[in-house]
């Protein structure tokens, strides 16, 4: 049963999770408002519960987005990530990102009214 309540929009970019002073290089494949899945990063010792901070620049831009949270789930080459905190700046930038990627305005509705919800 699908127990995802956010739209996941494909996006492909270069990102840094940091933890204790330790940052690691990946990749996002995807993004909802309240997470992320990642590529598993070379050499990572990490595991669900672990808090993080998901950064990453948009392409051809100086602006960033940076999330907070926890690994939800791994496995031997994904990462889920769940975003606990993301300031308004990073808000504001995420909600463009998806109501680009997403082809359907009541979706992008949908996904506001839950996030404000929970």
């Amino acid at each position: 049963m699908e127990r995802r309540h956010f739209n996941r929009v494909p996006f492909c970019t270069e990102a840094t999770l940091f933890t204790a002073g330790i940052q690691w290089q990946t990749e996002i494949i995807d993004l909802s408002f309240k997470g992320a899945l990642l590529n598993v990063p070379a050499g990572a010792q990490l595991k669900p519960g672990d808090e993080m901070t998901l950064s990453f620049t948009l392409q051809d831009s100086s602006t960033s987005i940076v999330m907070q949270g926890h690994i939800s789930h791994i496995d031997k080459e994904q990462i889920g990530f769940h975003c606990t905190l993301l300031d308004i700046d990073s808000a504001t930038t995420l909600r463009s990102l998806i109501a680009l990627n997403l082809s359907d305005e009541h979706l992008l509705q949908r996904d506001l009214a839950a996030l404000l919800r929970g």
